[in-house]
């Protein structure tokens, strides 16, 4: 684990495929995360077309995930500053459902707030899923195949 401006990374490389991934979490407001993530892109010479992007979307269902949205369907502010900053959206995103918010609570506040255990254990079984579109990426990206959805 390596923190650089304000983001925690790991690096791991997969033998199978012969491929290095880095996970990173930035230790920012979403609306700051572009910054870290651009930093640590340019520090270890990501290409754009290599970055998947992973990301909250409270106005999808709880649960739910989407792959690609077109770019009118992106509501989340770090994914609207990367495709602001890229000048296109040629990265992957995946969308990950923690809606609706209630209408009795704050939306910073619902952000800021944990996941109660019945959320976990939706969420735990959605990213299995996610983790199978990553991996999909990384198999396409060393095949030049479209990828398709599980």
């Amino acid at each position: 684990m390596h923190e650089k401006k304000k983001t925690v990374y790991g690096r791991r490389f997969l033998p199978d495929i012969e491929t290095e991934i880095i996970l990173l979490k930035p230790m920012t407001f979403s609306n700051l995360s572009t910054e870290a993530v651009l930093y640590v892109a340019s520090f270890l010479k990501v290409l754009q077309e290599d970055v998947f992007v992973v990301y909250d979307d409270i106005n999808t269902d709880l649960g739910e995930c989407f792959f690609n949205p077109p770019r009118d369907r992106v509501f989340h502010n770090g994914v609207k500053n990367l495709i602001e900053f890229f000048m296109d959206d040629d990265f992957v995103k995946c969308g990950v459902g923690i809606g609706p918010l209630p209408s009795t609570v704050n939306e910073e506040d619902y952000y800021l707030s944990d996941f109660n255990g019945g959320e976990l254990s939706i969420l735990r079984s959605v990213f299995e899923k996610v983790e199978l579109l990553v991996n999909n990426f990384i198999a396409v990206e060393k095949s030049s195949q479209p990828i398709e959805l599980p």
